[in-house]
């Protein structure tokens, strides 16, 4: 029976499901392997309709993918600790996660993942390369890479426990905080408010912060609002562009009371430095005049609002283009830093931090 579809372009359209059923009935008559799993089929239908957009963010995650993925953001899980991405129809990894065993294997933001296992990541949606990707703690898994136009490499890493704190925050110089924000999780505000106490009060003369975005893939945007408050205090953090142009403001907290405005800020950014991650850094440049330094970021700049389904399975859907304070949409172009300040090979091998030096002489300066 033919069925009406209303969207905004085109306005309508008319969609003959009977061609459905008529392929799921096929399949199940006469596939020679009985029985089919009528659930995996449902699941494997859902996944191509949201595929169908080709939107790499708009996806359809089965109870199983879905439990992973919060466990993601709530910084613990099982598994090599990276957040994917895809850039140019490529597998990319958008950051390796403190202290994770892709840290260890020298991953970096940036390099391509051609195979896993062998199998080849072509075609293949973030949703499934999760899945391949991810497994118990100590088993292996095998990842062809390759780093900008090098030869691919292979490396073998072996799957952990991961449990990582978002936020972490220490003195690093005379009257300078420095904090470290790995992803915006479920704790993350939380997080946040205790660190910045605790700095507050060993740091009573603070001349300045700075706020090390790195290899943060992203998360949940109400944690880069509420973290924007400390600095800002009132007005816009960024905004929501819907298919139709229409902006939405999203603002600063009006709770909120940031114990640091008025301080100077310097954000350090790369290539892993993604999503929310670009959305405080835009809003802190935009707002209050902070000062970017490192490596130009991901450049992912659209907003996915999460629906739970029954259950425990969920989708995430792309609901809008997001913009800086003044208008800026990062989307593939990223957020280009003040000071681009690359860190060589050689300098991680010596403990070397050419980024954050940059960083705490422009705070002392």
């Amino acid at each position: 029976m033919p069925i009406k579809i209303v969207n905004q372009n085109p306005a309508e359209q008319t969609v003959d499901f009977g061609l459905f059923w008529q392929a799921w009935n096929l399949l199940s008559k006469d596939y020679y392997q009985k029985p089919l799993d009528a659930q995996s089929m449902l699941y494997g239908a859902i996944s191509g309709l949201y595929a169908a957009t080709g939107d790499p963010y708009t996806t359809f995650l089965d109870p199983t993918q879905n439990k992973t993925m919060n466990s993601t953001l709530d910084g613990q899980y099982e598994g090599v600790g990276v957040e994917l991405g895809v850039k140019n129809s490529q597998l990319v990894v958008i950051a390796p996660l403190d202290g994770s065993p892709a840290i260890a294997a020298g991953i970096k933001p940036g390099d391509k993942i051609l195979t896993v296992d062998d199998a080849t990541t072509a075609g293949l949606s973030l949703t499934d390369a999760v899945a391949k990707i991810r497994g118990g703690a100590g088993t292996i898994v095998t990842l062809k890479l390759q780093r900008d136009d090098l030869t691919p490499f292979e490396v073998k890493i072996t799957r952990g426990k991961i449990t990582v704190k978002s936020v972490k925050g220490e003195v690093k110089a005379p009257n300078v905080a420095y904090i470290r924000v790995s992803r915006f999780g479920e704790s993350s505000s939380t997080e946040w408010d205790e660190v910045v106490a605790r700095l507050s009060y060993e740091l009573p003369n603070l001349k300045g912060v700075v706020l090390d975005l790195r290899g943060n893939p992203g998360g949940y945007t109400n944690a880069a609002i509420h973290i924007a408050g400390e600095f800002i205090k009132e007005g816009v953090i960024f905004y929501e562009q819907d298919g139709a142009g229409v902006k939405t403001p999203l603002n600063v907290e009006t709770t909120r009371n940031g114990r640091w405005l008025g301080k100077k800020v310097v954000v350090l950014l790369n290539g892993g430095s993604a999503s929310s991650s670009e959305i405080l850094a835009g809003a802190l440049l935009d707002r209050v005049g902070a000062v970017t330094v490192g490596e130009k970021s991901f450049g992912k700049g659209v907003v996915q609002t999460v629906a739970d389904l029954a259950g425990g399975s969920a989708v995430h859907i792309t609901v809008a283009k997001w913009l800086t304070p003044d208008g800026t949409w990062v989307q593939e172009t990223g957020l280009i830093p003040k000071y681009v300040v690359a860190i060589s090979d050689q300098d991680i091998k010596d403990g070397k931090d050419p980024q954050l030096d940059k960083a705490l002489a422009i705070i002392g300066s």
